[in-house]
Formats: C-alpha cells, sequence, structure tokens
C-alpha cells in the first residue's frame, strides 16, 4: 500500500512545482525552516509539503500514516485547484480530474485499515 501511495504523490508533486513562482524566490524553490520569508510566502505551504514529500526524502521510510496524511493534503490541494480551473472532477478527462478520481478510490481503499 505504501508503493501505491507513493507512486500517487507524483502527480501532485509535479503540479506544486509547476505552480511556485521562483522569480522571487531567495532559495530557488527550497522550502528553509529556519527562514521566516518562507513561512511568509504565498507558495509557503507547497514548498513546505516538497520539502517533506520529495523525491529525494526516503518516502518508503516513513510510516502508513504519514504518507496517508500526504495523500489527504494532495487531494485536497488538487482538488481545489480543479475547482478554481472550472473542473468537473467527476466527469473531466484532464490529468488533475483523473488523478482526483484515482486518489479518492486509493483513499477508499485505504479507510478500512485507518
Amino acid at each position: 500500500m505504501k508503493t501505491r501511495i507513493i507512486g500517487a504523490l507524483r502527480y501532485p508533486r509535479a503540479l506544486m512545482r509547476g505552480s511556485i513562482a521562483l522569480d522571487d524566490c531567495s532559495h530557488s524553490g527550497h522550502y528553509s525552516q529556519s527562514d521566516r520569508e518562507c513561512d511568509d510566502c504565498y507558495y509557503g505551504l507547497e514548498c513546505a509539503w516538497l520539502f517533506g514529500n520529495d523525491e529525494s526524502v526516503a518516502l518508503e521510510e516513513k510510516p502508513l500514516s504519514a504518507l496517508i496524511e500526504a495523500l489527504e493534503y494532495c487531494h485536497g490541494y488538487v482538488d481545489a485547484r480543479t475547482t478554481e480551473w472550472g473542473h468537473h472532477s467527476d466527469t473531466c478527462p484532464c490529468e488533475a480530474c483523473a488523478w482526483l478520481r484515482d486518489a479518492q478510490d486509493l483513499m477508499a481503499a485505504l479507510s478500512p485499515r485507518t
């Protein structure tokens, strides 16, 4: 199950990275826990999530509960983006909406375990 969740995090990770404006970022999009500027940044939440869930992080070593939490965060993030774009995620064929449907199925498969 961990492998499925880790795989499911790929798309939202790319979506978040693509949404972060790097022009004014003194850290080139890399979250710094010690810099208040990151906490106050418009993209702070995305950067902080990426900091803890990037490919370079040993996701396989994280507990299942942490991965489920990461998946839930991503679900909310992608859902907010598709809503902002005016998509109807239950029928829209775009990659984001398809990811949402797959993530919902994955979370439903996880619910008896949580």
